[in-house]
């Protein structure tokens, strides 16, 4: 029988025990955790009865994820400390609950931790996460916890995943974790940026073509399916993908088979489809933009991201670890004045944003051992904001409502973005990344609105 072992109060011990009974698991308890690790626990529930025993908690939590990485740490706190839960988050704590507990709640956990799915990561994988918590999907959030269950869960699946969210989330970061965590973690990770296809180049791309199948084609290529093998192929900004092309690579994903340019012969693909965008492809799927039953396929799994607004305790975690990335061996701190401006803004491009404002405000910083609010970016620092300083968008009123919203973002990219190149002196990789995309998503989208006002 599955073990649960508890290094807990007399106090705490009822609420534990009767919800592992109900879900039918053993119990034990123990003095500390490296004991109840020898005892061969699946899954500790450790109490810390007050503020100043929260460094040993953490120890304890370090020193069983060297040793045991696989098995889960509850800790069991008395005192609500967001600081605290975030800490024990990054230490490797599987989850903090505070005090007191009820029975039910013990066995809500309890059924995540064993319940398939919920924790089915096997050490390998389980040392992985804990690693990719440290150095890639940094926070403490709860807004952040039901996606890396998601994560987890879609890691040791072969379903296709589709990641929703705001520009700048942490899309990427979050596909290269589910690929990392998975089984095929040896197979190769692609990424291609579905906004910068050219449409008469996209089908040639994605799926290949033979030698001679149209004039320039002078030799056999192999398309981004081919060149995943048995990999993850993440197609970024999905929302993007030509509706031609979206009707081809629905009947890849269905058959997963598919044919180069000039071939009639098929070739098979074992590759996980990993898609992402920031369109809201549920109206653009209504609207007809999106194939309602291409959603359907990559739609097997969902994460939606969250922005940063979302997760606002999760600011001071995530300067720290972008400040360890990029102050190249320096030490350096940042103050709290410069710490409450940036929990105080909105981050309108996420964490991407953030992350630049902290490499702009290292380098402003010279050769100083702390960062102050003259340091980070002016948007940040001093935000200016005129009267009548805003961009006025013409929509006719006869239009119907998906209409108007496609007349107002073509709009929106013809007049804000020529303007932003403009601005940066027709710096697309500078313009770029003011507004938030990569470049060849803002050349892509300036293309395509210059076409469709000719």
């Amino acid at each position: 029988m599955t073990l649960v072992a508890g290094v807990l109060s007399r106090e705490t011990m009822g609420p534990v025990e009767s919800g592992c009974r109900r879900c039918g698991l053993q119990f034990s308890t123990h003095s500390d955790v490296s004991d109840a690790l020898s005892a061969g626990a699946s899954a500790v529930f450790l109490e810390t009865a007050a503020l100043d025993a929260a460094p040993a908690v953490l120890k304890s939590i370090q020193a069983a994820r060297s040793h045991c990485p696989a098995v889960p740490i509850v800790i069991l706190a008395r005192f609500n400390d967001r600081v605290v839960r975030r800490r024990a988050m990054s230490a490797g704590a599987a989850d903090v609950l505070f005090l007191p507990v009820s029975m039910d709640e013990i066995e809500a956990e309890l059924q995540e931790i064993f319940s398939d799915g919920g924790n089915m990561l096997d050490e390998r994988g389980q040392d992985c996460f804990f690693k990719l918590r440290q150095t890639e999907l940094i926070g403490s959030s709860p807004a952040l916890d039901p996606c890396l269950t998601l994560l987890r869960r879609a890691a040791v699946s072969d379903a296709n995943v589709l990641l929703l969210g705001e520009t700048g989330t942490g899309k990427e970061i979050f596909a290269r974790a589910i690929h990392k965590l998975s089984r095929r973690h040896g197979e190769p990770f692609l990424a291609l940026n579905c906004a910068t296809l050219h449409p008469n180049l996209a089908e040639s791309e994605l799926f290949g073509h033979a030698r001679g199948a149209f004039t320039g084609a002078e030799g056999q290529k192999d398309g981004w399916l081919a060149a995943a093998r048995a990999g993850t192929l993440l197609l970024d900004e999905i929302g993007d993908l030509d509706l031609t092309l979206q009707a081809k690579l629905l009947r890849a994903t269905e058959s997963r088979e598919f044919q180069r340019i000039g071939e009639t012969r098929s070739l098979s693909f074992s590759a996980r489809i990993i898609a992402a965008t920031s369109v809201d492809v549920d109206h653009a799927a209504e609207a007809g933009r999106f194939r309602l039953d291409l959603l359907g396929r990559l739609d097997q799994v969902r994460i939606k991201l969250p922005s940063l607004r979302e997760r606002l305790d999760d600011i001071r975690l995530l300067v720290g670890h972008f400040l360890r990335k990029h102050s190249r061996g320096r030490r350096i701190d940042i103050s709290e004045s410069a710490l409450s401006l940036l929990e105080s803004y909105e981050f309108p491009r996420n964490v991407r944003q953030l992350e630049n404002a902290i490499v702009h405000a290292v380098a402003q910083s010279g050769q100083r051992s702390t960062i102050l609010p003259r340091d980070l970016p002016a948007e940040i620092s001093a935000p200016a904001s005129k009267p009548g300083e805003h961009y006025v968008i013409h929509v006719p009123k006869s239009l119907a409502y998906q209409a108007a919203r496609e007349a107002a973002a073509t709009e929106i990219d013809q007049i804000y973005l020529t303007e932003l190149l403009k601005n940066h002196h027709n710096n697309q990789s500078a313009a770029a990344d003011a507004a938030g995309i990569d470049r060849k998503t803002l050349a892509a989208r300036l293309s395509r609105s210059h076409d469709e006002n000719i």
